[in-house]
């Protein structure tokens, strides 16, 4: 790696570093803003416009371009076959700070003095550090418990909530089992 190449990875392992750890991804960063990372990086590899609202969605508050499909193409670049999980696809305003973050190490590291062709294989370097962090996701503990008939239906998701929450999962399970009971009753 030439030295101009070496304060980039340097900027860029010290803004994947800053990310706030997540609980329940066993101390990774939330797995949103790895995905909006990949999807960023993707788009300086035509462009190398630093600044955030050349990535912004109209609207400013999403990603532009950020989908499960979008992050599949990515992740089968480097042999990640396993589907990432669909909150991966979406994004939110709290996305924004990171990415500006990430923007402004670029900036301040000289990122966009490289090249193009430089550009690109200082982007695939950085999109596999974050495609190679995913692997922590996928061995995450699954929530589970077990099922005793003798209990009635609120005593089970109670039980189910409460286990959650000692993973600090409760509103991601919640919704999971909102949206299982209204696969039930509309299945179609």
């Amino acid at each position: 790696m030439s030295n101009v190449q070496s304060p980039i990875k340097q900027s860029f392992d010290s803004w994947y570093g800053a990310l706030r750890p997540m609980k329940q991804y066993g101390g990774l960063p939330p797995k949103g803003t790895v995905a909006a990372a990949l999807v960023v990086l993707e788009r300086l590899r035509e462009t190398c416009d630093l600044s955030l609202e050349s990535h912004l969605a109209e609207g400013g508050a999403q990603i532009a371009g950020l989908s499960l499909s979008s992050l599949r193409k990515i992740l089968e670049r480097f042999g990640e076959t396993r589907q990432f999980p669909s909150e991966g696809g979406r994004t939110n305003r709290g996305n924004n700070r990171s990415i500006q973050l990430l923007l402004q190490a670029l900036a301040d590291s000289g990122f966009q003095s490289l090249s193009k062709s430089a550009r690109k294989q200082m982007i695939d370097s950085l999109q596999e550090v974050l495609v190679t962090s995913l692997a922590g996701y996928y061995t995450l503990e699954r929530v589970h418990f077990d099922f005793d008939p003798a209990k009635s239906s609120r005593t089970i998701i109670a039980d189910i909530l409460a286990y959650a929450q000692q993973r600090n999962q409760s509103g991601p399970v919640a919704q999971h089992l909102v949206g299982a009971k209204l696969a039930v009753r509309f299945p179609h």
